[in-house]
C-alpha cells in the first residue's frame, strides 16, 4: 500500500486494475476509430457517387442562372474527398500517439512488450509498411481522380488544357501521396 498526498491509501492491486481499464480502453479507441476510417472511405464514395448522379442525371433543364453553380457543383467530390482525407490523417495521427503511448505501457508488463510493440518494431525493420500502397491508389483515385473530372468536365479536351490538367494530377497525387504514407512525428 502506498499513501498519496493528503488522501487515503491506495492498494497497489487498484493501480494495476486502472491501468489495466487504461490499456483496454486505449486498444478500444484504437479499433474505434480504425473501424471510423473504413466506413469514412465508405462514406465519401457513397458521398461522390450522389453528386455525380444528382449532376449527371438532373431533373429537368437547369435554368441559365443556375449553370454557373452546378459547374461549380461538379468540384464537390473532390472538395470533400480531400476533408475527409485531412480527417482520415487526424485519425491516424491520434492512433499512432495512442499506440505510442500503449508500447510505453506494454514495456512495463512482466513478460515483455506485447502487440503494439511487435507491430512498431515490424515497421522499423521495414517488414511491414506504416500504410498500404492501396490507401494511396484509394486517396488518389478519390481525390485527385475526381478532381480531373471536375476540370475536363469544365474544360474540355481540346489539347490547350492537358499540360494544366496533368500538372493539377501530378501535384495532387504528391501531396496525396505524402498525407497517406508520411508516418507521424513522435
Amino acid at each position: 500500500m502506498s499513501e498519496t498526498a493528503g488522501h487515503a491509501p491506495v492498494s497497489e492491486t487498484f493501480a494495476e486494475k486502472a491501468k489495466l481499464e487504461e490499456f483496454k480502453l486505449l486498444r478500444g479507441e484504437i479499433e474505434l476509430r480504425a473501424a471510423e476510417q473504413r466506413g469514412m472511405e465508405r462514406n465519401v464514395i457513397l458521398l461522390c457517387a450522389s453528386i455525380y448522379g444528382f449532376l449527371l442525371y438532373p431533373k429537368g433543364t437547369p435554368a441559365a442562372a443556375d449553370q454557373p453553380y452546378l459547374d461549380l457543383a461538379w468540384y464537390l467530390p473532390s472538395l470533400f474527398s480531400f476533408l475527409a482525407l485531412v480527417r482520415w490523417r487526424e485519425s491516424v495521427k491520434m492512433i499512432e500517439a495512442v499506440a505510442r503511448y500503449l508500447r510505453e505501457m506494454e514495456a512495463q508488463i512482466p513478460g515483455g512488450p506485447a502487440w503494439e510493440s511487435f507491430l512498431d518494431r515490424k515497421r522499423r525493420a521495414g517488414q511491414l509498411p506504416f500504410a498500404s500502397a492501396w490507401y494511396v491508389v484509394f486517396w488518389e483515385v478519390v481525390c485527385v481522380g475526381t478532381l480531373l473530372i471536375a476540370y475536363f468536365r469544365l474544360h474540355p479536351h481540346d489539347g490547350a488544357h492537358t499540360g494544366t490538367a496533368a500538372l493539377i494530377g501530378v501535384a495532387g497525387a504528391i501531396v496525396v501521396a505524402l498525407m497517406v504514407l508520411r508516418r507521424p512525428a513522435p
